[in-house]
């Protein structure tokens, strides 16, 4: 096979795999659905299927004779929700609660509560190998 002909199929099988969606691409791959938020101008993401909604921040009602990270309760559509504060348990500096926090309602069988970010950033898909592992601390 000619030079040209070989590097005119490389080229080719390229083109194909460029334009191919990523979702084609990373199929078998093991990716994961997070949502992305601003914490103390850091980014963060938790997983899209430990989310029930982002909710804007009202109504707060701040709770006696608990730990500083949880910053009170909301009413919820009826449910009352712990609304804890991150940036107090990471010990990032803190800016204020403002009309643009959101809360990221999360939930588990067993529970539901709601944390404070900055700003939501969005939803996203990433590689499972991608992330950084865990602290030790």
């Amino acid at each position: 096979m000619p030079k040209s002909e070989n590097n005119q199929q490389i080229l080719k099988k390229r083109a194909l795999t460029l334009a191919e969606k990523p979702s084609d691409r990373t199929a078998n791959k093991d990716l994961m659905e997070v949502v992305e938020f601003l914490l103390a101008e850091e980014r963060y993401a938790i997983e899209s299927s430990y989310i029930s909604e982002v909710y804007p921040l009202r109504d707060l009602t701040t709770l006696p004779g608990t730990p500083p990270f949880v910053r009170g309760i909301i009413n919820l559509r009826g449910k009352i929700l712990s609304i804890i504060d991150l940036r107090i348990f990471f010990a990032l500096p803190e800016t204020g609660l403002s009309d643009l926090n959101k809360v990221i309602v999360l939930h588990n069988r067993n529970m539901e509560f709601g944390i404070l970010a900055d700003t939501v950033l969005g939803a996203r898909s990433i590689l499972r190998g991608s992330l950084l592992p865990a602290l030790p601390t």
